[in-house]
């Protein structure tokens, strides 16, 4: 989750990795354990004088952030959330007061050190929940649904599709008929608000559910534990389902599921999605963080079929560009990893991107930790693993 600056259901309500970490212990390229954590602008300066390969991170590192500030403000992504190449842009509070070095190593993926011990935030269990679904018919009711519920505060607000919907039919038959309501519809929005008590919790789900059926759309109000769970199983065994059911000669392929646009755009950029998929007849499946904007499309590919790694990297650039089209961010949960990181020069641009190279350089000049990832990685070297894969 450190590594990939992960989120999972409740990032609406408490964010990513990064808004829940305190301080960090990463082992780096000299051999030596290091804590990294909130610092002020005095306790800066006191690391800068350091004469060990301490201090002299924190002197580059200021250092190519200061003199390239207006380019990384310029540059770096709007969406809610972002896990793609080097947070520069956040190690630095809004005032200029306080600097956190811990947030580069989160969603860094091992590129500049090991992680080897980790101070979490943690926040008290629930007292009570409830859950309303809003099915939704065509693509184009979505951006109205989901910014109305989150108007609301839910601390969840998931989705999946109608071909996830029909595998649970089939493989998790009592649970696709507690969720009924699903069937025939293109998607649903589930959003589960929580609170200190059932009052509570279902006073902010009563004044969601009135918002979106003034919006002239049909609202379930879940009052029945088992319905609620089943609902929330079919959106995490969206991917599952394929994993554990391919059909013959095709397997699940997770390299389209990391993508996250702003919801004002949403319909649009899911029906441009879907009719990308529909080029090269695939079977697939999407859920996802509908609240933050996120999606998970995961496709079945025949990894046998002769050019199967050109195909996956033919899928990758057209989803990227139409992600980029949209003003979004091709990695939110997953990182880049292998396969996203040929394509972050395209991302950040040229001068962003090379200013990432010299973070890499800094933290870790002998190339290391992790080669291939987020700096160093090209469409080759993605291909030539997508088919070691494959055969392995």
């Amino acid at each position: 989750m450190i590594g990939n600056n992960a989120s999972g259901e409740k990032s609406v309500k408490y964010g990513p990795t990064s808004d829940n970490v305190g301080t960090l212990k990463v082992l780096l390229s000299d051999g030596e354990v290091y804590e990294f954590g909130r610092l002020t602008t005095r306790q800066v300066e006191q690391k800068k004088a350091l004469p060990t390969f301490e201090g002299r991170l924190y002197r580059e590192l200021t250092k190519l952030i200061d003199d390239n500030w207006h380019l990384i403000d310029k540059q770096h992504p709007r969406t809610i959330k972002n896990a793609a190449g080097y947070p520069l842009w956040e190690l630095w509070d809004a005032q200029r007061a306080h600097f956190n070095m811990a947030r580069l190593f989160v969603g860094a993926q091992g590129t500049l050190g090991i992680v080897t011990e980790a101070e979490l935030k943690l926040v008290p269990l629930p007292k009570a929940s409830r859950m309303i679904v809003v099915p939704i018919g065509h693509l184009n009711e979505l951006t109205d649904v989901v910014k109305t519920v989150m108007k609301h505060g839910p601390v969840t607000c998931e989705t999946f599709d109608h071909h996830t919907y029909e595998m649970a039919e089939q493989y998790h038959p009592e649970d696709a008929e507690r969720a009924h309501i699903a069937r025939g519809k293109h998607m649903v929005v589930l959003a589960v608000f929580d609170g200190d008590s059932q009052e509570v919790a279902d006073r902010w789900a009563g004044e969601a559910k009135e918002a979106v059926e003034r919006l002239g759309k049909e609202v379930l109000w879940i009052d029945n534990q088992e319905v609620l769970e089943s609902f929330l199983l079919i959106r995490r065994k969206s991917f599952r389902m394929l994993l554990e059911h391919p059909q013959p000669d095709k397997r699940a392929m997770a390299f389209l599921e990391d993508t996250i646009v702003p919801l004002e755009h949403y319909g649009e950029f899911l029906g441009a999605l879907e009719a990308i998929l529909t080029e090269y007849d695939l079977v697939y499946t999407y859920a996802g963080h509908i609240g933050d904007g996120s999606i998970r499309l995961v496709p079945l590919i025949n990894m046998e079929q002769e050019r199967s790694a050109e195909i996956v990297m033919e899928l990758e650039t057209k989803v990227n560009d139409l992600v980029m089209a949209f003003g979004g961010s091709i990695s939110v949960d997953h990182n880049d990893g292998i396969i996203r990181t040929p394509y972050l020069p395209q991302f950040f641009g040229a001068e962003m991107y090379a200013l990432m190279e010299q973070v890499k350089h800094i933290f870790d000049p002998m190339g290391i930790f992790n080669p291939g990832k987020k700096v160093g990685g090209t469409f080759e070297f993605a291909k030539n693993h997508i088919v070691r894969k494959n055969q392995g």
